[in-house]
């Protein structure tokens, strides 16, 4: 599978780089200034074009991938 960092957007870029700092979607609402509900939003959206099935198997792709350094 090959993925590249345009198919997230920024928003869901700086979301995804949040989570493998280790932030909790509590954390990463309160520092964005965005909603919980929202951020659970971005997180599905990443979760579908990653084609993973939670958050550190979204971070695992990412990495392998190159978008995640």
């Amino acid at each position: 599978m090959k993925v590249d960092d345009e198919t997230l957007t920024a928003m869901q870029l700086k979301i995804l780089t949040m989570t493998a700092e280790g932030m909790s979607m509590k954390l990463i609402s309160a520092s964005i200034g965005i909603s919980i509900k929202t951020v659970e939003g971005h997180k599905y959206k990443i979760y579908n074009k990653l084609k993973a099935k939670n958050a550190p198997h979204s971070v695992m792709i990412a990495m392998r991938e190159g978008i995640l350094r």
